[in-house]
């Protein structure tokens, strides 16, 4: 259920972007050559999401203190910034390409 929530918030940010066709041809990820094969590029991502949502500032070095008395957690993945914003979306992207219910697990874990 959490996720058909999630699935209409991302629906509805892609609806007011704009995407721009590759007007060359040969450097789009469309073309048949690649640089990567799918599976290395699965495991990389696989290793990005698993260092993005294990990240922990035990520190509090990277907290960003504002002067309103706010504080930000600039590295972890327990709160709410642009960030997590980007991480989450990236993570929907791969889902919704791939159908790695992992990565769904993910999303809706963070939500919970």
């Amino acid at each position: 259920v959490l996720s058909a929530q999630v699935d209409m918030e991302f629906t509805h940010l892609r609806s007011h972007m704009k995407v721009y066709p590759c007007k060359n041809t040969a450097h789009c990820y469309a073309s048949q050559k690649r640089f990567i094969d799918r599976t290395t590029l699965c495991q990389l991502i696989n290793k990005v999401t698993d260092n993005l949502v294990n990240i922990h500032d035990k520190t509090g070095e990277f907290l960003l203190r504002l002067d309103d008395g706010r504080v930000i957690d600039t590295k972890g993945w327990a709160g709410w910034e642009w960030t997590h914003g980007v991480g989450l979306y990236g993570i929907w992207q791969y889902y919704q390409q791939t159908g790695d219910t992992r990565m769904r697990d993910i999303i809706d874990n963070w939500f919970c």
